[in-house]
């Protein structure tokens, strides 16, 4: 199984917590960004599995997606929706790590 797709499902496990107070000050918010790691998970699912083009596709929508999670995270610290975040930050960085080594 590839190693993103793994560090994936734990985000989500970390980000339950976070999405349930987000979703208590914008549901907009929380919306999005389970969408935005749902995509993530997928896509990274979908890569593993595909060849030539289409893998680095998957690959580069699910870095994309990921970094979007990493920005609705900002954004509900930044308006105060949550206060720590790095029980889900330490593997999301990991995440993007994985999924920028995937697209080079």
């Amino acid at each position: 199984m590839l190693v993103a797709y793994e560090v994936s499902i734990e985000v989500v496990r970390q980000l339950r917590p976070l999405v349930a107070r987000i979703r208590k000050h914008d549901n907009t918010q929380a919306k999005q960004l389970v969408d935005a790691m749902s995509a993530a998970v997928r896509n990274l699912a979908e890569g593993a599995v595909h060849k030539g083009g289409n893998k680095r596709a998957k690959f580069e929508i699910a870095l994309g997606e990921v970094n979007e999670v990493r920005a609705a995270l900002d954004l509900a610290i930044a308006w105060g929706y949550i206060v720590d975040d790095s029980a889900a930050r330490v593997p999301l960085m990991r995440l993007l790590a994985l999924c920028h080594g995937l697209v080079r």
